[in-house]
């Protein structure tokens, strides 16, 4: 590509006098060539990402329902332990490892 600052002054004012050639210089230039080679880098690396993400879908839906299973075995096991500590608190309270009973909090 011809460099503006090479042009004469009556060439400088053609291509003033034609949008058409500036916009072919401009798409000619090593810059924009190379902007261009960036963005379909970039788009071909986010597709292989958003075809792995698809991949993965499967998986994680698995893993997120073995997860909400799990929460609510644990909120069983919470409850049946406040029941616990609720009826060992009507008996009397006896004392665990250090001294701390198993339903207290250690301070």
């Amino acid at each position: 590509m011809e460099k503006l600052q090479d042009l004469s002054q009556s060439e400088l004012q053609e291509l003033l006098d034609n949008p058409e050639r500036v916009e072919s210089m401009a798409l000619e230039s090593d810059e924009i060539q190379n902007i261009q080679l960036e963005r379909e880098m970039a788009l071909a690396s986010n597709r292989s990402l958003a075809e792995q993400n698809l991949d993965m879908k499967p998986r994680v839906e698995s893993e997120k329902e073995v997860l909400v299973e799990r929460y609510s075995q644990l909120e069983a096991i919470r409850e049946t332990y406040r029941q616990h500590c609720s009826l060992r608190g009507k008996w009397g309270r006896g004392e665990g490892v250090g001294g701390v009973s198993p339903c207290e909090t250690p301070r």
